[in-house]
């Protein structure tokens, strides 16, 4: 077979451009299908917005209030806690006996307490006026004993020391009986209201003592706070615990998000509420619904576990997705694809309150401007000349304002009250003169001082009787 059969090129000049111009059309074909195809993904691309995140959650370090040993670890890694579950326990025998101890000192200090407020018992008060009733009998005696040597050594039948010594006897059985009364007195008295007091407040001292150390005791009891699972078990029974230093680590199952982060130029397309929908490598089809909880609102670079080399160098703002995770499938630091949907309606943006200290200036202001303007008109009133000043300008504003009014008020005033006097009879008219007075006195002082061409065209108009009772009862 020659070459010429072989080769599939045509070697005349027609076939050649012919050939030529199949290949173009085929290239233009292809380029139409590929730029068909990504029109379609990209207006796809735009109602939809994907971010790349991984899943977050927040963890506890839980331990003791109190430094003791511990005695029991009822909880190991991987162990799921709810809220209120015990997880430790300390030795409690020194918290036991203080508590015991303090249960004592309040005991004894409200026996104390019931002594003071009780008073005197009745036999303490019998015995204190028997001893007054012994005091005035040995006065008695003294007294007696006294008076007879005195006698005795005035008749120089008993010596001068005799004499003395009963005279001492005699004071001392009066003090005898001023010290039974006061006794007395005191007894029946009762305890003072201060000594009261001192009791009463030496007792919730001792209460609130009892309080602290029963706090004490209850924290020797590490409880679960929440719902989550345990990370880490960091200390054994019989290691020495203290607040410093972290029996176990939780992990919370509630709530779970992911951390992504959202290029500055898309801001814009999301808002706080707007729904989303996760998705893992680890449950392939499977999606988890989720909504927009958190933008942050200052922007950082790209941290460098974000693994998109082209978003490198440009600012993004952090963006937390929370997710349901019922089952109990997200774990912390897992991959995950957001898919955000554009064509959602946006929720309704909650506007915050004001800060308490901008309502506070506000308020300040408002009420010193108050004050400011009841100091100027008060200082106008109190200034003669600025209230001169106002009068003036107040009786200007009503002149300007009786020019303004239309004379074909005046006239149409002036008729109706021609026709109403023209009814009215003479006689009411001379024996009624209060209804004009009435009728004048309806007319404002100020309008007739400041516009004296409408009141005369009205008294000239106005019929001679009713005219003349004008003027009698305006000369006054």
């Amino acid at each position: 077979m020659s070459q010429s059969a072989v080769d599939p090129t045509p070697k005349s000049g027609k076939a050649r451009i012919a050939w030529r111009l199949l290949i173009l059309a085929a290239i233009v074909a292809a380029a139409g299908v590929y730029v068909s195809r990504r029109s379609q993904t990209t207006q796809v691309n735009q109602d939809v917005l994907t971010l790349f995140g991984n899943v977050d959650i927040r963890d506890v370090q839980l331990s003791f209030n109190e430094s003791d040993r511990i005695k029991t670890v009822l909880v190991k890694e991987g162990d799921l806690v709810t809220p209120g579950m015990l997880l430790a326990e300390l030795d409690t025998r020194r918290l036991k006996a203080a508590a015991a101890r303090a249960e004592a000192q309040v005991a004894a200090q409200k026996q104390i307490l019931l002594r003071l407020v009780n008073g005197t018992r009745p036999e303490d008060i019998r015995k204190a006026r028997a001893d007054v009733e012994l005091a005035k009998a040995e006065l008695d005696y003294a007294r007696t004993t006294s008076a007879r040597r005195e006698k005795l050594a005035a008749s120089r039948a008993a010596s001068a020391q005799d004499a003395d010594d009963a005279r001492a006897a005699f004071a001392t059985g009066e003090a005898k009986l001023a010290a039974a009364l006061a006794l007395l007195d005191l007894a029946v008295n009762g305890p003072r209201v201060e000594d009261i007091d001192e009791a009463r407040a030496s007792l919730e001292s001792l209460e609130a003592q009892l309080a602290l150390t029963r706090i004490e005791l209850a924290d020797a009891s590490l409880y679960s706070p929440s719902r989550g699972v345990i990370q880490e078990r960091l200390l054994e029974p019989g290691d020495m615990a203290s607040p410093q230093r972290p029996v176990f680590t939780i992990a919370l199952t509630d709530p779970v998000w992911v951390r992504a982060y959202i290029p500055e130029p898309d801001l814009g397309k999301i808002s706080l509420g707007m729904k989303a929908e996760i998705e893992t490598d680890s449950y392939p089809g499977k999606r988890y619904e989720g909504w927009i909880g958190f933008i942050s609102p200052t922007a950082e670079f790209t941290p460098k576990s974000v693994e998109v080399p082209q978003l490198r160098t440009r600012l993004v703002y952090q963006v937390r997705v929370f997710v349901n995770n019922f089952a109990d499938e997200l774990r912390l630091g897992m991959p995950a694809t957001v898919r955000i949907p554009l064509n959602q309606p946006r929720p309704a943006a909650v506007k915050p309150d004001a800060p308490q200290d901008a309502k506070n200036q506000t308020e300040a202001k408002d009420h010193s401007a108050e004050k400011h303007d009841e100091k100027a008109s008060a200082g106008e009133n109190n200034d003669p000349k600025k209230a001169a000043e106002k009068h003036d300008e107040k009786a200007d504003a009503a002149e300007k304002t009786d020019a303004k009014a239309p004379a074909e008020k005046l006239e149409e005033k002036a008729d109706a009250a021609e026709k109403t006097d023209a009814k009215a009879p003479a006689e009411k008219l001379d024996h009624n003169p209060s209804a004009a007075e009435k009728t004048d006195a309806k007319v404002p002082a100020e309008k007739l001082d400041h516009n004296p061409s409408a009141a005369e065209k009205t008294d000239a108009k106005a019929p001679a009787p009713a005219r003349l009772e004008h003027e009698k009862s305006s000369e006054p």
